[in-house]
């Protein structure tokens, strides 16, 4: 059995606070009840003095006093990752909910990642749309990535508060290109979606959609991104 830790990235937005903490003990309530033995890494920002409950899960906090920003919170869980012995990697945000009616459904999942180490897996959930966007409806959240393709590729450097792209999306299509015989399928029924009516903390803008494209566009022809990402990104406006 691989060993295996769900990564869980958790802000505190000021002004939705009680949302979020509701958010993250809900979160932790359905990790325990479809899988209580596995372990939980977080990367806590703006916590204060809030503490998790009592769980069955081995869960770790990372804690950091100011935000990182979505870009910063995912270099320091993968960085948090390496330095422990896990192999595979299965992310989450404070803001989601697993989706999944069945406890096997949920047994499936991991079992699944057992049988697959040093690959990866995103959860589809619909047909291919386009060359540049291989599937709709899929989400970083409940991906699994090993520690090989993590230490293979770190997470795309970029930030969308600042209009660079969807660094979730190019990652996705950077691995499906990049290392085509190493995905996996995932078990239907079982997938990470945002719990309704939270309070987003940012919005994507036209800008962000067109160098997403342009990046994609360019991954799958390349089958890895530009030497230079920044030059790349800057010259679409």
């Amino acid at each position: 059995m691989l060993k295996k830790c769900i990564g869980i990235v958790s802000y505190f937005v000021p002004e939705h606070r009680d949302e979020r903490i509701m958010g993250i003990t809900k979160l932790l309530r359905q990790i325990e009840g479809f899988w209580p033995d596995i372990d939980v890494l977080i990367i806590a920002q703006d916590w204060q003095d809030f503490q998790i409950p009592e769980t069955s899960n081995n869960v770790t906090v990372i804690n950091f006093d100011e935000p990182l920003g979505i870009l910063g919170a995912r270099n320091a869980l993968f960085e948090e990752f390496l330095k422990r012995d896990y192999d595979y990697l299965i992310p989450l945000d404070d803001d989601t909910k697993i989706a999944c009616d069945d406890p096997q459904i949920a047994a499936d999942y991991m079992a699944i990642i057992d049988a697959h180490p040093d690959r990866f897996a995103f959860v589809r959930s619909s047909k291919r749309v386009s060359a540049y966007h291989p599937y709709r409806g899929y989400e970083f959240w409940l991906c699994a990535l090993s520690r090989y393709i993590i230490e293979q590729e770190p997470f795309p450097q970029l930030d969308i508060r600042t209009d660079d792209g969807h660094e979730d999306t190019i990652y996705a299509t950077l691995l499906w290109n990049k290392y085509p015989n190493l995905d996996f399928k995932l078990p239907a029924g079982i997938k990470g979606i945002q719990r309704p009516n939270v309070t987003s903390t940012y919005h994507s803008t036209a800008l962000a959609e067109r160098r997403t494209s342009a990046l994609a566009q360019y991954i799958v022809q390349n089958r890895k991104l530009p030497s230079d990402l920044r030059a790349f990104i800057n010259k679409i406006d």
